[in-house]
């Protein structure tokens, strides 16, 4: 029989451990290594869609916060323009007199007002009276009856001209006795 010391005996398992752990390191190491890469790999692609997530959510909420803005924008322009329009109806409505009566003692116009679709408004009005008081006429009827017309010219076709100056009175204006004057829709 073989015999070994127990000193030997020790040497020798302590080396095959020895041995043992250098082949584990050998093969555990690289796979270890490749463990930890993997683990950073998906560590960076996580920081990264994370940062993408966090970009495509200033996105949106500066979207959602440019829309609000213009929301509130088109709310204020619509508010004013409604202000403003009602503004000027009322404005229109007290300039506008009742229509004198015929055969008064005051000088007076006969005025017929032909609209863009060829309809006619027929209308005394005091010579003393301005164009003014004609444009203010129409801003009141147009809003009476829900015609579209926002922006007009008055105009005359005989002597051709056009009533750019709204304080000229109707005498001043060559419109006494009568008249006939055009609409036109200065938006169409």
């Amino acid at each position: 029989i073989f015999v070994v010391s127990p000193l030997s005996y020790v040497t020798r398992l302590s080396c095959f451990i020895h041995f043992l752990l250098e082949l584990s390191c050998k093969k555990l190491l690289p796979l270890i290594h490749s463990l930890l890469q993997y683990r950073e790999e998906q560590d960076r692609e996580f920081q990264e869609a994370l940062l993408a997530d966090q970009q495509r959510e200033i996105a949106r909420r500066e979207e959602e916060e440019r829309i609000r803005l213009e929301q509130l924008r088109i709310e204020e322009e619509t508010r004013n323009a409604e202000e403003e329009a009602a503004l000027k109806l009322t404005t229109a409505r007290s300039m506008v007199r009742d229509e004198p009566p015929k055969g008064g003692s005051e000088p007076t116009a006969r005025v017929r007002l032909t609209l863009p679709n060829g309809k006619r408004i027929d209308r005394r009005f005091y010579a003393s009276d301005t164009v003014d008081v004609i444009r203010a006429f129409l801003i009141v009827r147009f809003h009476e009856q829900e015609i579209p017309i926002e922006n007009f010219s008055l105009s005359t076709n005989f002597p051709k001209k056009t009533f750019d100056d709204g304080s000229l009175t109707l005498k001043e204006a060559g419109l006494c006795p009568q008249a006939v004057m055009m609409i036109q829709d200065l938006d169409a």
